[in-house]
């Protein structure tokens, strides 16, 4: 997401599947690879995922999620679409 001066969002990227790994590979001395937790990793992705959650669970969705058994109905549907049927 990216902020303009207005404070409007813009979605920049929606990835299918993302990472949500905090370690990367680290050569040592001797050559070997070691799995080492990223402090950037971390803070990045636990915000992003305590984030969504917040979205997700906000007050109204919980409720609505129960009472359609699903997230998908909440969002709006162009007319004629399948999942509007």
């Amino acid at each position: 997401m990216l902020l303009d001066q207005d404070l409007n969002a813009w979605l920049l990227e929606i990835n299918y599947s993302p990472s949500l790994s905090i370690t990367h590979i680290r050569e040592s001395s001797q050559g070997q690879t070691l799995p080492e937790p990223s402090p950037v990793d971390l803070f990045v992705k636990t915000q992003a995922v305590e984030d969504a959650l917040k979205i997700a669970l906000s007050p109204g969705r919980l409720d609505a999620i129960k009472k359609y058994g699903c997230y998908r109905k909440l969002l709006p549907l162009e007319p004629g679409s399948p999942q509007e049927r």
